[in-house]
């Protein structure tokens, strides 16, 4: 006689945020307690690290050999392009106020961390939004 074991396999999860800004990095985890991970990437730890959108799975492989599996679809975020407004000539000893469409934050290459931004000399002036 021959005693038949079956095992109960814990289901993989994935951890991580499902979109991500460009240029940056995010981070997926795979949890469940598992000894072996082996994800679409090529990557066999447990966080990976991630910079392009697409489908990330992973197939984890328990004590006892038994395997899970889970995807997780990642997009991309484009970065926002800000215009930016206002009169871009004036005359020697005059000023002019620039500004941009509403975001949460803002950083003009004059220090100005304000939607707009008064300009008295000539020069390219650019700014960063978030």
């Amino acid at each position: 006689m021959v005693m038949v074991s079956n095992y109960n396999v814990t289901q993989v999860t994935i951890d991580g945020e499902s979109e991500f800004c460009e240029g940056e990095l995010s981070e997926l985890i795979a949890l469940g307690g598992f000894e072996e991970y082996e994800w679409s990437n090529g990557s066999n730890v447990q966080t990976i690290t991630i910079n392009e959108a697409q489908t990330y799975s992973v197939t984890a492989t328990d004590s006892n050999g038994c395997t899970s599996e889970a995807s997780i679809i990642v997009g991309q975020i484009d970065n926002p392009t800000p215009s930016i407004m206002g009169v871009a000539e004036v005359c020697a000893d005059g000023q002019t106020t620039l500004s941009t469409e509403s975001y949460s934050l803002y950083e003009w290459s004059n220090g100005s961390l304000d939607q707009t931004t008064v300009v008295d000399i000539g020069g390219a002036i650019s700014v960063t939004v978030v």
